[in-house]
This record gives C-alpha cells, structure tokens and sequence, in this order.
C-alpha cells in the first residue's frame, strides 16, 4: 500500500520557525487507495497555506520571499484583470457581467460543423417557429377586424311567448310562492346543471325575494336569465357588452338590472323586453357595482373601478354620463361594494387591504379598518340580520366584522377549511343565518354553522373552481354554484 501526506512540497523550515508543528500521530486512516498520515500541520494550516501558496506562490504573501517585486506587481495586475466592455444593452451583442477578460482564451467564437441530422432537426424547427408564428398574426388580424366592426346590443329570448295564458309577464312570480320565514337545512343531492356560457362564470343572483329566476354573467360578454321551478332551461339572453361581464345588480322588484363590462360600459336592462333603458361609458374598468336598495333610490348606483375610486351615478339625469360624486381613498382597486345600517352607510373593500365604511352622498371616510396583518377580501356578505358581515380573506379563511359596535373584528368567529388564496370565490348566509356557505379553488362548497364556526359539510361541486354559491330565498335547501367551467349547478335535499 502506499503512503502519502496531504502536506504541499516546500521547506519544511518555514513551518518549524512560525511554531506551528504538530506532534505526529501515531495512527493512520485506511482507504480504497492507501493510507493516510495525518502530520505536520492541521487541517486550518493546510487550508491556509495551500491558498497563500497557489495564489501568491509563497507561504507569507506580506514577506514573498520567493517573488521579487516585478513579479509581485505583476500578480496584482493579474488579479485585477479587466473584462471586455459591456456594450449596448438593447443590441444582440450584449455580455454583461458575463465578458471574457482581454487576456482570456476562448473557443466559444469558433464555428463548429454541424452534421446532416442536427441540420434537418434545425430546419424543423424553423418550419414550426414560422407556422406558429403565422397563425398568430392571422387572429391577431381577425380580432382587428372584429374589434373594428361596430357593436349593437341585442337581446334573444329563447321561448315563443313572453306572457301565460292569463296574460301575466313571464317574469312575474307564481302565486304559490310566499316569502315565508322558515328553517333551513344543507343541500345533499345535484338536481340540475345548466349549460349555456362559454368562459368562466363571474356573478350569479336569484330573482329578488321568489328567486323564480337566476341570473348569471359571463367572461362571454353576456348576461343570461335561467328558469328554476318550471323548464329549468336560459329563458333570455342579454348581449350587452363587447367583453366579459364583470358584476351585475338588480333592482328591489327585479324588472330592471345593470351589468357592468371590461368594455367600460354599464348597461341599465329592462329584464322584461331585453332593452337597454339607458348604457354610461365609464373612465375606467369596473370591478363592482351595486344599485341603491332604497325604494326611492333606485335610480341611484355605485360603481368601484380600478381607478382606486368608487363612483355613483344618477340614471335620470340627462348627463347620466357624468358622476354626481367620487369617493377616492382607497389605494388599489376597489373590489366590493355592500349598503349597512338600513342603507344609509356603505361598506368598500380593495386590493389596499382596507376596509372603508362611508356615509352615503358624503365622499369622508367615517371609519378606517386596516391592519398589517390583514390580507386583501374580495367578496363580501351581509348577514340576514344587518348586524354583521363577513369577508373573503385571502389567506384561506372568512373573517366577521360587527356592523354596529364601532365596525371591530370578531374575533371568535373565523371560518377556515377551505382554500381561496387568489381567487373571489364567492360566499352567501342561508336566509335564516343558521348556514355559511362558500365556493373554493378545489371546486368544493363548504357549509359551515353560523352559531359555532364547525364545517358541517363539504360538496364536490365542480372539476374547476367553484367562484360563487348562493342559497335560494325561499326553498330551504337549495342552493346555486357556478364555475370557471361554464356550469350552473343546482343542489337540494330532494330530488328535483
């Protein structure tokens, strides 16, 4: 076996007159390709003058006995070599930090021949890149010409007659249908799915207390009305906006709503005739929108942009087009919009990550709720009772906030389970405030107790994420849920 020392070749004397000899111990190490013999030196030592040496080529870089000073300065040169300059950063020739030093020698500029079967892979690719390519500039012209074409808003109603045999509206109520306290329970069973919209669905809402009716908008560009109790099929189509729908409200009665777009326009609808009663080109990207539930103010409407303002409208003003008032304090986007304490106050969620609460017709902030520990809610409920609501809180759980004792965080109320993190997915309360429901990334519904905050019940409603859930007004347990899959699910405890 042979022997060797991990110790550089130099003169040992050195070591001998800094005093850092080592004893040398008696044991040796065994490995595959000898032994070896720890001496002279430890581990530090070595470390230290192996640099000094390879470096320096002398143990003492302050003394350097070995190097004169010519070679010395020339050392230092070396180390302080310079790179070839950076050039342009906008042209192809650019190196960066990445330039070779002037002194360096490199193939990297050398042109290698390239063989018949790399050639061919080559010329493939190239083939590909430029069909791929081509295809592109084709819909990118097609989108051109369609964008240059005029829009004209239309409506398209799907069945023969719009009155009964009575003669009544088909968006009148049934008579059986009584707006009746009752108890509710958690839906079990899928009744009806609809099918109908072609991008993911943004908003849904039944028909204002019957819920007879559902409507739900789209990344389409429209905003469909579905039948409940009879067909169970779109009744009406309302072709509004040149892009996606982004929220819609309705009315106290629901004979009128309004649909705000990407487009940047906000259509006030007659739900009967699928006229548009009045359209407001907006300055800005609405986010929400949200009519005055006051009887007399319903004329009267709020709209959160991306502008970081919220703005509210009067439909019966000749300039309609004009804002009658701007609220401006929230630094982001604004994402909700929700009427408290008997309408006469507002509360605006953002991507600010505040929550503000304002006097309706007063652009002053009365109360400020901000934390650094608070994440960004977009979406927001109102308890039955007014005396509470609750946020969507992005960091996967909903948060409750009192309505009346100085708007503070409830503390002993928190609903977690599900997952939300980067998406609006939407939540709702049973009429009688018993149940929490809320929609989540997974494509799940999650039921949880109002009274002590424990998960009753999970549903796997949908294979994409499921984005809002609302519960019926009158049926006990029915409940709707859309998806970014297109679908509209209905879910009971009974079959349908």
């Amino acid at each position: 076996m042979k022997k060797f020392s991990l110790a550089p070749e130099v003169d040992v004397s050195e070591f001998l007159n800094e005093k850092k000899l080592v004893p040398k111990l008696s044991y040796t190490t065994k490995t595959l390709t000898g032994e070896f013999i720890p001496s002279l030196i430890d581990k530090s030592t070595f470390n230290l003058n192996y640099y000094n040496y390879s470096t320096y080529n002398s143990l003492n870089p302050k003394t350097n006995i070995y190097l004169p000073e010519k070679n010395q300065k020339k050392n230092r040169l070396n180390l302080k070599r310079k790179r070839e300059k950076y050039n342009n950063p906008g042209s192809n020739e650019f190196k960066g930090p990445w330039a070779k030093y002037k002194d360096e020698l490199t193939d990297f500029n050398k042109e290698y021949e390239l063989s018949e079967e790399q050639n061919d892979i080559l010329k493939e690719l190239e083939k590909s890149r430029l069909e791929k390519l081509e295809k592109i500039e084709k819909i990118r012209k097609e989108e051109k010409k369609v964008s240059q074409i005029p829009f004209t808003p239309f409506s398209t109603f799907h069945f023969d007659k719009k009155t009964d045999y009575q003669n009544r509206s088909f968006i009148e109520p049934p008579r059986a249908l009584k707006n009746i306290e009752h108890t509710c329970y958690i839906p079990k069973k899928l009744i009806h799915t609809y099918t109908g919209h072609t991008k993911p669905i943004q908003k849904m809402k039944f028909f204002p207390k019957y819920g007879h009716f559902l409507f739900t908008c789209s990344l389409d560009g429209k905003v469909k009305l579905w039948d409940i109790l009879n067909t169970r099929k779109c009744i009406i189509t309302y072709n509004g906006h040149s892009e996606g729908v982004r929220d819609i409200s309705l009315s106290n009665d629901g004979k009128t709503f309004i649909s705000a777009g990407f487009d940047k326009i906000a259509n006030y609808w007659d739900t009967e005739t699928g006229k548009i009663i009045s359209s407001i080109s907006l300055r800005k990207v609405p986010f929400c929108i949200s009519l005055n539930p006051n009887e007399d103010k319903q004329n009267e409407f709020l709209i959160g942009t991306s502008s970081k303002s919220i703005f509210q409208y009067d439909i019966n003003k000749e300039k309609n087009y004009e804002p009658i008032l701007e609220y401006g304090e929230h630094l982001g986007a604004v994402n909700t919009l929700s009427f408290i304490d008997y309408n006469r106050k507002f509360a605006s969620t953002s991507d600010d990550r505040k929550i503000l609460i304002w006097e309706y017709g007063s652009p002053v902030v009365i109360t400020r709720i901000s934390d650094p520990m608070m994440h960004s809610i977009p979406s927001v409920v109102i308890h039955p009772n007014g005396n509470h609501f609750l946020g969507q809180s992005l960091d996967n759980k909903i948060v409750v906030y009192d309505c009346k004792n100085g708007f503070k965080l409830n503390k002993k109320k928190k609903f977690v389970g599900h997952v939300n993190a980067g998406y609006a997915c939407g939540l709702d309360f049973s009429p009688d405030g018993q149940f929490v429901c809320s929609g989540d990334t997974d494509g799940k519904i999650w039921f949880w107790s109002w009274r002590n905050c424990t998960n009753y019940a999970t549903i796997k409603a949908h294979d994409k994420i499921c984005f809002d859930v609302k519960w019926h007004p009158l049926f006990p347990s029915m409940v709707a849920s859309c998806s970014w899959d297109g679908t509209i699910k209905l879910w009971d405890s009974v079959k349908g």
